[in-house]
């Protein structure tokens, strides 16, 4: 088994409007660039990552927590709610040797190794993961998949109103 103890680690986690993702205001906010991969999904998957506040948001999208949102990007919230998801930092902490399978450092760092987390956890029913923002200190990022043979709707998703947006 992959990770023989990943049950103790599956938790409530209620996302509230503070879990926001900050992208192309252009692209349908239900995908991601088919073409393209990512720390929690391959090509042709679908997943969609979310950081906890606008600073964590903003430094996900332009790698630094004091940058001012494009005006060809929007903010979008996560739906608010409370969703039974992996957290992968509760478990780095009790497996601090595995740290660096997942977070070695680098842009595309660890990536294999999460992708190979998303199969597993998706074979097991559980549809995302909570994990260490790497580009913002103390920050936590979402990603969530829909589990096979659903998809998430627009509805899933809100846009924030880029007036309301304020640094923490």
């Amino acid at each position: 088994m992959f990770l023989a103890d990943y049950r103790d680690y599956v938790v409530p986690v209620t996302f509230d409007k503070n879990v926001m993702s900050i992208r192309d205001r252009a692209y349908p906010v239900t995908s991601m660039p088919p073409e393209k991969d990512g720390r929690f999904h391959r090509e042709n998957q679908s997943a969609f990552y979310f950081a906890s506040g606008i600073t964590g948001a903003l430094a996900e999208r332009y790698g630094t927590a004091d940058a001012n949102l494009s005006e060809s990007d929007a903010a979008f919230n996560a739906p608010i709610g409370t969703h039974y998801l992996f957290d992968m930092g509760a478990y780095l902490e009790d497996h601090a040797d595995d740290r660096t399978k997942y977070f070695p450092g680098g842009d595309r760092g660890g990536w294999a190794a999460c992708q190979s987390l998303r199969d597993f956890m998706e074979e097991s029913n559980v549809s995302g993961t909570t994990y260490p923002n790497q580009k913002h200190a103390g920050g936590i990022n979402v990603a969530v998949w829909p589990l096979p043979g659903r998809q998430f709707d627009s509805l899933y998703f809100s846009r924030v109103d880029s007036r309301t947006l304020k640094q923490e």
